[in-house]
């Protein structure tokens, strides 16, 4: 019955995820506009998804019609209106030669600076009338005289001292540089104040979010079962429980709708029907098949931490995460008598248990630095033990409602 439990709550956090995907499935097409081959601008709407902007640009110019895939080559360039986003048609070198892609700007000027994901980041410089020059390299690894083996240094200084070579004013900022969009945008800016009397000689610059830290308040209610084996578990109870939460925006370049988040929280489980077949009452052992209700006393403290994607930017802001939790056991019923466990860990619940966490939530925005939320969680946790028959789990539904400032 347990099992029947579980999948029903499963398949009803399945039903939520579509219904999200379904209702920002609009809000993905962003206002912006292309520039056609034939430098026209056209006006509308552009998809905004991360994983696919730099290899096609989806556009539609009416909401109502159906959306024109256009790849590198095919348009000039398109740009949102929203984020200022701006991409260009470019060709770049690549491991099996030069190919077409979109790249971003991060800024336009004397020396242009471009940005390129795929499996990995890749930044390229341009200086006006020279061709494009990729900063990144391919990681190397090698071994010294010594035979330990290392990664080799990128030579991105060296290019950068080659192709902004009329300017050595700049050398020592240089040698100190790391590929990071802003100080990369910081470099091509000081670069334009040596070598350009206007400062209209900065067109475009990308601007970067810094990032952002959240914190939060957060109460709930659980609904969970404890399984030790196939004949000792808990059927599946209510539980309450609080706690704090940290959010983390914008740590990732140019992925804007991914977070992370951490916290801690502490819950308290009480009365549980407990299915046994080795029952204790007055120091006596009784082998026989018996469910009773037991106070389980138990405290945990949890730690999680999990990867969230934003289906949407606007005030409410649907979102789903993957992750891990870490919880601790803090206290425990010392009647609770598991005969493995007991035996082995000397308690019924050992202390430490790792999971995995999957969670749908909805996020509405108050002002720029207040907002409420609602968040549905599954996690399925168990202690480290080499033998699955010491592998106490916790399957375990939650529900919260909390506050972010």
């Amino acid at each position: 019955m347990f099992r029947v439990k579980r999948i029903i709550c499963f398949r009803f956090l399945m039903m939520l995820l579509t219904s999200f995907s379904s209702i920002c499935a609009q809000e993905v097409s962003q206002k912006g506009y292309i520039i056609t081959r034939d430098n026209d601008t056209i006006r509308g709407f552009i998809q905004n998804v991360n994983v696919n902007q730099f290899v096609v640009c989806s556009f539609k110019s009416n909401t109502s019609l159906k959306a024109i895939n256009y790849l590198p080559g095919d348009i000039l360039a398109y740009r949102f209106e929203n984020n200022g986003k701006f991409f260009v048609s470019k060709e770049v070198p690549t491991i099996s030669g030069k190919k077409v892609f979109f790249v971003e700007y991060l800024i336009k000027g004397k020396a242009n600076i471009y940005f390129r994901r795929d499996d990995t980041d890749h930044y390229y410089i341009q200086k006006e009338g020279d061709d494009l020059t990729e900063l990144t390299e391919p990681p190397v690894l090698t071994k010294n005289e010594a035979g330990v083996m290392y990664y080799k240094p990128q030579k991105y200084t060296g290019k950068l001292k080659y192709v902004l070579s009329d300017c050595p004013d700049l050398y020592d900022e240089i040698d100190g540089i790391k590929l990071y969009p802003t100080q990369l945008i910081k470099l091509a800016k000081d670069y334009h104040d040596k070598v350009c009397d206007s400062s209209k000689c900065i067109v475009f610059e990308r601007k970067i979010n810094p990032v952002k830290f959240n914190f939060g308040l957060f109460a709930g209610a659980s609904y969970n079962e404890f399984v030790f084996n196939s004949e000792n578990y808990m059927d599946m109870h209510f539980g309450e429980f609080l706690g704090c939460k940290l959010e983390l925006e914008n740590i990732f370049f140019s992925l804007e709708r991914i977070t992370i988040s951490t916290g801690v929280s502490l819950q308290y489980f009480s009365t549980y029907r407990f299915h046994t077949d080795v029952y204790r009452a007055n120091n006596v052992f009784y082998d026989e098949k018996t469910i009773t209700n037991i106070d389980m006393k138990t405290t945990s403290l949890k730690i999680p931490l999990s990867i969230n994607y934003t289906f949407s930017q606007t005030k409410f802001r649907p979102y789903v995460g993957l992750g891990a939790t870490n919880t601790f056991y803090i206290s425990q019923n010392k009647d609770l008598f598991v005969s493995d466990y007991n035996f082995y860990f000397g308690k019924a619940i050992p202390f430490y248990h790792l999971g995995i966490l999957g969670s749908v939530g909805m996020k509405y925005r108050l002002n720029q630095n207040h907002s409420v939320f609602v968040e549905l969680n599954y996690e399925n946790s168990r202690n480290v033990n080499v033998n699955k028959m010491l592998q106490m789990e916790n399957h375990y539904f939650s529900f919260q409602l909390g506050y972010m400032f």
